[in-house]
């Protein structure tokens, strides 16, 4: 087995007695054949696990205690505060620059579809309603046009 899958195994289940009676068994059976692995297996213990059994438990400061306590037993809320925290929650967003930028891009979205499929009234169709109009007034009964006597007549008619 190669040394690097073994010292993994050191490293993370061997040392700290989390390994399965068969990776026990290969780790010693490969440090048994192995100086650079026996090795490591020291310096780990030496340098990593040693270090921290002799640690100690560390105890914080009495005044810490007394301000988590204080802390914990001075909040005495109501029945409903729960459920109006939950409420202002949902109303209020946690990031409010993420939540204005969705609603400008949504507004945006929304104009541009809107200006290309809702109901318009552009030039062209302005152009079409008076040509309509200027159309019906020099129509005779006929469906001929009428010789009004203006100059560009005979170009545009």
């Amino acid at each position: 087995m190669k040394c690097d899958r073994i010292r993994e195994l050191i490293m993370t289940v061997y040392v700290d007695n989390e390994a399965s009676e068969n990776e026990k068994r290969l780790v010693e059976e490969h440090m048994a054949s192995c100086g650079a692995c026996r090795a490591f297996h020291r310096d780990v213990v030496e340098k990593a696990v040693t270090p921290l059994r002799k640690s100690g438990v560390l105890e914080p400061d009495e005044a810490v205690w007394v301000r988590i306590k204080e802390r914990i037993g001075g909040k005495q809320e109501a029945p409903l505060a729960g459920v109006l925290e939950k409420l202002r929650r949902g109303l209020i967003p946690e990031r409010p620059a993420f939540a204005l930028v969705s609603v400008a891009a949504l507004l945006v979205a929304g104009i541009l579809v809107w200006s290309m499929f809702g109901v318009r009234y552009g030039v062209s169709d302005y152009l079409e309603d008076q040509i309509y109009f200027v159309n019906s007034l020099v129509e005779d009964e006929n469906g001929s046009y009428m010789d009004l006597g203006l100059p560009g007549e005979d170009f545009f008619l």
